[in-house]
């Protein structure tokens, strides 16, 4: 009976060790996660800053004007226009 008690104590160990990696890697996911995350929040708050001095250089200087270009955009005159397909 004593020997059945420790074999189960030894099964009940070993299943709270695999348990504790299983948190362990758990927690490294999230913060691995968390981590992409605030990457991302990063690059969003980039790409907005971009968009508003482009915002702020069309409402000063226009869609057309070197300015606009100089902050990374394409002249309106210089988009190419669509181009209709002819008839057959």
């Amino acid at each position: 009976m004593v020997a059945k008690a420790k074999a189960m104590v030894a099964k009940a160990k070993a299943m709270v060790a695999k348990a504790k990696a299983m948190v362990a890697k758990a927690k490294a996911m999230v913060a691995k996660a968390e981590a992409m995350v605030a990457k991302a929040e990063a690059m969003v708050a980039k790409a907005e800053a971009m968009v508003a001095k482009a915002e702020a250089v069309v409402a000063k200087y226009g869609k057309d004007s070197d300015e606009y270009e100089k902050a990374g955009a394409v002249k309106k005159s210089e988009k190419k226009k669509p181009q209709r397909k002819p008839k057959s």
